[in-house]
């Protein structure tokens, strides 16, 4: 029996993320359910180009499903092909008279990363209310004179469904650095100078730009459409604060594919530590803070 099959069938490592997950995804296809039986229904839906809805429940079930996917695919995807082009561009530009190591670490037998897409969700829905505040964007989805301020919310619904699966493609390329334990150091830059020696993950340097972009970009993005939708007169205010929550949705329907990234971090780390011994990247490092007694 594999590695991989024993960490598979370990559910109860990923108890409480896996009935959160299910709890949540639960409660929107009982929703779905239930527009459809008793035909509550969004009337702009019935506006939609690309994909034609036999009701509201189905464009439920169809945007809250297709954010899973794009989250899986994503985030397996992200890594094995941005992961290795990050490395090779931080080791050619600012890291060309810096020293490279692999940290040696131990994978924690507990898993911590419930909620490890919340920064994926924020950058998600950033890139999606950048493009649905484009009437040109919006209607190659949907006849939006027709379908007014719902038809705006449908849009924004279908885009998550790409933006989710472009964030986790990001984001994973940079959580494949991390968990490889790829550091660098200035120590020889700063060597016969005053400058302090830093230490820091190659996948960390990437993720505080990210992260940067996801929180500060979202409150812009944020801004910039509300008041473009209240201009236009579609919308009044109190359906805004439901967008808040979002980014929560997001990151929980995105457990799975944060799921399957650590059943598969081994494999993971072994094919970027291949990509670093192309680079030359070979040494293995120990990285401690201790105190020196004495001074």
């Amino acid at each position: 029996m594999s590695n991989l099959f024993i960490k598979c069938i370990n559910f109860k490592k990923y108890r409480k993320p896996i009935i959160l997950f299910f709890t949540t995804f639960g409660f929107f296809i009982i929703f779905s359910i239930i527009t459809i039986i008793f035909k509550i229904e969004i009337q702009a839906t019935d506006y939609v180009k690309i994909i034609k809805f036999d009701s509201t429940g189905h464009w439920i079930l169809y945007s809250f499903g297709m954010v899973v996917l794009a989250a899986i695919i994503g985030g397996l995807l992200g890594g094995y092909l941005l992961g290795p082009i990050f490395l090779y561009l931080h080791k050619s530009t600012i890291g060309q008279k810096m020293e490279y190591g692999i940290e040696i670490r131990e994978n924690p037998e507990k898993f911590n990363y419930t909620f490890r897409a919340l920064f994926p969700g924020l950058t998600s829905i950033n890139l999606a209310l950048m493009l649905v505040i484009n009437d040109d964007i919006v209607n190659n989805f949907i006849y939006i004179e027709k379908a007014g301020g719902e038809g705006v919310l449908i849009t924004l619904g279908m885009l998550l469904s790409i933006t989710v699966g472009i964030s986790m493609f990001l984001f994973s390329s940079v959580w494949f650095l991390i968990d490889a334990g790829i550091v660098y150091s200035n120590a020889e830059k700063v060597e016969n100078k005053r400058d302090l020696v830093e230490i820091r993950s190659v996948g960390g340097w990437y993720l505080y730009f990210l992260q940067g972009f996801a929180g500060i970009g979202l409150a812009f993005s944020f801004y910039v459409f509300v008041i473009t939708m209240i201009q236009k007169g579609f919308f009044g205010g109190p359906e805004l604060p439901l967008f808040l929550i979002f980014p929560l949705i997001i990151a929980i329907l995105s457990i799975p594919a944060v799921i399957l990234l650590d059943i598969t971090i081994e494999k993971r780390i072994n094919y970027i530590l291949r990509w670093a011994k192309k680079l030359g990247i070979i040494k293995y490092v120990q990285i401690k803070f201790e105190e020196v007694i004495g001074k």
